[in-house]
């Protein structure tokens, strides 16, 4: 993860993202930003244009639409691999790491 989506999430922390119902200060928000993270890294997986991902990204100004558009980022950055397994295993990784990331910045 790049210290800009580490940053990111200090400022998500401080205010709700525009795409989850629940305050971030809470496990089912970590857990929205982990889906989130997993459908873009599968997305990117599946050879799917970055353009085309970027449509996920809120219309809003403000720390989700930021956030969001740093996951779509990094989930580009990552090399897309051939074989089903490696793929479900970048997806997997992927939202494991953004979701430690979140609740490390709600600790």
């Amino acid at each position: 993860m790049t210290p800009k989506t580490l940053i990111l999430f200090a400022a998500l922390a401080l205010a709700p993202p525009a795409f989850a119902q629940a305050p971030v200060e809470t496990p089912q928000a970590c857990a929205v930003i982990g889906d989130l993270a997993e459908a873009i890294m599968d997305r990117r997986q599946e050879g799917i244009a970055m353009s085309r991902v970027m449509t996920v990204v809120p219309a809003e100004d403000g720390p989700a639409r930021t956030l969001v558009l740093a996951m779509v980022q990094d989930a580009y950055d990552t090399p897309r691999f051939s074989t089903p397994a490696n793929q479900r295993r970048a997806s997997q990784d992927f939202r494991n790491t953004m979701e430690a990331e979140c609740f490390r910045a709600i600790q």
